[in-house]
């Protein structure tokens, strides 16, 4: 019986871990169509973020996007510009 309980949480977490895996790749999928979107590409907040609104209303996972400059400042779906800068994160 303990064998048997074994193999069984040994596949459960096989498919979890599968599940995962297809969750990612699909999250990466979707950060690349957004990151390489004509309106992103502007670089302009003003462009992008009724953009990123709707695709926040659209996807079910998406709680806000950040879009982040090469200076470090960076802007949100919930926030706008933030008064932090990230370019000292690594």
């Amino acid at each position: 019986i303990l064998d048997n309980l074994k193999r069984q949480v040994v596949l459960e977490v096989r498919d979890d871990a599968q599940s995962i895996d297809r969750w990612l790749a699909t999250q990466k999928a979707e950060v690349l169509t957004l990151a390489n979107s004509p309106l992103t590409r502007t670089r302009d907040w003003a462009v992008i973020k009724p953009y990123f609104l709707q695709e926040v209303s659209r996807q079910k996972e998406a709680y806000q996007l950040v879009f982040a400059k090469p200076d470090g400042s960076y802007y949100g779906t919930n926030f706008d510009r933030a008064k932090a800068n990230a370019r000292d994160r690594q």
